[in-house]
């Protein structure tokens, strides 16, 4: 059977689904990973194909650097989503 992962390009996710992935190949599965090239190095270190999307658009290094820039504004985001969920929805939800 062929089967396809697709995940992030985070350690938390692609460690556990790489082993899954590594579980299956001695079992005659056909093991393939799509995703961000970012991805590409865990997925190739653990013995499994990969098949990256949008390389124009998430170059190597884009991961880490939109982690570091959202990390930078979490004070200020925190902030405003805390103020959104103590607002009612407005009222097109109900």
């Amino acid at each position: 059977m062929k089967i396809g992962f697709l995940s992030m390009p985070l350690t938390g996710h692609l460690h556990p689904m790489t082993a899954l992935g590594r579980k299956m190949q001695p079992r005659g599965h056909e093991v393939t990973f799509f995703g961000l090239p970012d991805a590409a190095r865990i997925v190739h270190s653990a013995g499994l194909d990969f098949v990256p999307f949008g390389e124009e658009e998430y170059p190597v290094g884009t991961t880490p650097a939109v982690y570091a820039l959202l990390a930078s504004m979490a004070p200020t985001l925190l902030l405003q989503l805390t103020q959104s969920l103590s607002e009612p929805p407005p009222s097109r939800f109900w």
